[in-house]
């Protein structure tokens, strides 16, 4: 994965920002990842003014606002470039907002060797059907109650399959994967 900040339309490898210190200057990032997977952001090595600042990273696509002085941030990517999905940020005041998006850009679903992965960030999930083309089902399970779901020993030779992961409130999304 490789990892910038934006100024306007310039990506930056490397950073600086002017003093005096802002404690609401967001910093844009951006990212590229080549492979579909799962990455962790971390803070590491930070002193002066930093031992004593809060750092949180917001991550627009989940509406989620992580201390990452508490810990490392978890996430899961589809390949691909993403210039929005998460800012770097001094204050947490954006943590009123409650609500988490249950949708196509929260859901990741991709196969892991033999197996289908899914992964709803932060929103449990309630079941899990996996259909193929023709709309046969090869895989069903309920009451799953977790953010996240293998599914191992599928018996499906190389196809194109259709999952459909449903939230405990009823909101369902629907995504192909080759398998």
């Amino acid at each position: 994965m490789f990892l910038y900040t934006k100024v306007d339309n310039t990506n930056l490898g490397i950073q600086g920002r002017t003093l005096p210190f802002d404690v609401n200057d967001i910093v844009p990032l951006g990212f590229k990842s080549t492979t579909t997977g799962n990455y962790q952001f971390r803070l590491s090595d930070f002193d002066g003014l930093f031992d004593e600042q809060d750092v949180y990273l917001e991550d627009t696509y989940l509406n989620l606002i992580h201390d990452l002085k508490s810990g490392d941030y978890s996430f899961t990517t589809m390949a691909g470039t993403f210039e929005d999905r998460f800012v770097l940020r001094y204050t947490n005041s954006a943590l009123g907002n409650s609500s988490l998006n249950f949708n196509d850009d929260s859901v990741f679903i991709y196969k892991e060797n033999k197996d289908v992965v899914i992964d709803a960030s932060n929103v449990m999930i309630d079941s899990i059907a996996i259909y193929d083309v023709r709309g046969s089902q090869l895989f069903s399970k309920s009451k799953i109650n977790a953010t996240d779901y293998v599914v191992s020993n599928l018996s499906s030779s190389e196809q194109v399959l259709i999952v459909t992961v449903t939230s405990l409130d009823g909101k369902k999304v629907t995504k192909k994967i080759v398998y």
